[in-house]
Formats: C-alpha cells, structure tokens, sequence
C-alpha cells in the first residue's frame, strides 16, 4: 500500500498550452504530469510554483476537468517567470484551496451578506459611476478604457 500524497505538496503540472493576452498577460493552460489534483470549483485557486523562484496564489480562468487555466500578470519575480513559460514546461502546482461556490446558484445568494441596504447602496453608486464614464477601446483596439464624460 503507497503513502497518499502530503495534502500541501505540489502536484507537477506540464504547460500545455499559452495565449498572450497583453504584452504582459498570457493565459497558460496546465495538465497533470501523472497524478491530478482533487477537483477544482469556481471560487477556489492555486498554488502554482515555478521552480527556483517560489509560488504565488492564482485564481483559475478556466477548469476542464483535471486541466487548470491561469491568467498570469507579469509583476513581480514569480509572477514574471509565469508569464515566461512556454508549452512544455513544468510547474509545481497545490491546492485546492478557498471554500468555493456553487456556479449553478446565482451570484447575488452567493455573495450578499445579511444586511441588504448597503448592498443597494454599493450598487447605487456603482450604477451613478457607470453612467458619468464612457468606454472607448485602447488603441491597440484590445483593451477597454472608462473615461470621465
């Protein structure tokens, strides 16, 4: 009989594929190397580690059964050789971690909290703030921009 695996061990995970988003966004699809992680849900994340430099919490873009998909940033050191990997190569991965919902439910039971004016309250301002910006497109025509009117 094998040991399990210590919950808080990395798992490695093969890049299997990346899309520039940005100059300094890429989205970078993971598989397992062997074994997978337990099963991810919405609202959970992960621990990705590149190896030599350290790890960092990463939300998941996407989940496809054991494949994870990360939107990587590249603003720091970890983040920056994230961001630098290419299909083929290996990073450590654990979790998951985070409590999690359920995507079936909708998002305002999910995340409301007991106290309804300052919800409408939030949204009130969120709605006024809306209405005083335009959206206009980057130049690149990739990017939206709010601009005061």
């Amino acid at each position: 009989m094998t040991a399990a695996r210590p919950a808080l061990a990395p798992f490695p995970y093969r890049v299997r594929g990346r899309t520039d988003e940005t100059s300094d966004t890429a989205e970078i699809v993971l598989e397992p190397v062997a074994s997978a992680l337990p099963p991810f849900v919405p609202g959970q994340f992960a621990m990705v580690y590149s190896f030599g430099v350290g790890d960092i919490p990463l939300s998941l873009s996407r989940i496809e059964g054991s494949r994870l998909t990360h939107t990587v940033r590249a603003v720091g050191a970890v983040s920056g050789a994230l961001h630098g990997l290419r299909p083929g190569a290996t990073v450590g991965v654990r979790g998951p971690f985070g409590a999690g919902w359920d995507a079936r439910r909708p998002a305002a039971s999910r995340s409301a909290p007991a106290a309804g004016p300052p919800v409408r309250t939030s949204a009130s301002r969120e709605k006024e703030s809306a209405a005083k910006c335009s959206r206009k497109r980057s130049p690149d025509g990739k990017n939206p921009i709010r601009t005061s009117t």
